[in-house]
């Protein structure tokens, strides 16, 4: 009975131990790569474009901004609700002459 019951445990021991050395080992390759931060919008100047805000252009008035390109195509769309009718004021408000990527943000 006895016998049976040491197999038993000693069973157990090598199985938690084989998965304790099998985690280990996959711990140790995850470590080896990076995992990209999801809170960065960017990790390279070229992730960052410049993009028109407003219906008017800076050239005209207008705002622009830099920001990742996967939201450039938002602001796009936001701009094709922009009436033909718009007035623009002959204002030269071009603040922004390229974008870099700075602690993950993008910014002019």
């Amino acid at each position: 009975m006895k016998k049976g019951v040491i197999l038993k445990v000693l069973a157990i021991a090598i199985i938690l131990g084989l998965i304790a050395l099998f985690t280990g080992f996959n711990m140790s390759i995850f470590k080896k790569f990076k995992l990209p931060d999801l809170n960065k919008e960017c990790y390279k100047d070229s992730d960052c474009v410049k993009v028109q805000t407003t219906c008017c252009s800076c050239s005209s008035g207008g705002e622009d901004k830099c920001v990742s390109k996967t939201e450039a195509a938002s602001y796009e769309d936001e701009l094709k609700n922009c009436s033909a009718d718009n007035f623009c004021a002959q204002v030269y408000n071009c603040n922004i002459s390229e974008c870099k990527c700075k602690e993950g943000r993008c910014a002019g």
